[in-house]
């Protein structure tokens, strides 16, 4: 049986298929990182990819002074 394994929300087994709904607790070292883990349900070891996406919201200074003046 195949899995959906790539770009998922949390990590799958890719033996068994079990979602791992811990993932924040893996043990990463670095933002984007690979590991090794122990799937929870048939036991057997994976490897794990993390995928970091960043994204950025910006205001212009005017808005926080006048709102700052208004008050």
């Amino acid at each position: 049986m195949a899995f959906d394994l790539d770009y998922q929300r949390e990590p799958v087994c890719p033996y068994c298929g079990k979602k791992e709904g811990d993932a924040w607790e893996l043990p990463f070292s670095g933002m984007e990182d690979d590991i090794d883990a122990d799937c929870g349900h048939c036991s057997k070891t994976y490897r794990v990819e993390r995928h970091v996406s960043i994204s950025y919201s910006t205001h212009p200074l005017e808005d926080a002074k006048e709102a700052d003046h208004e008050g």
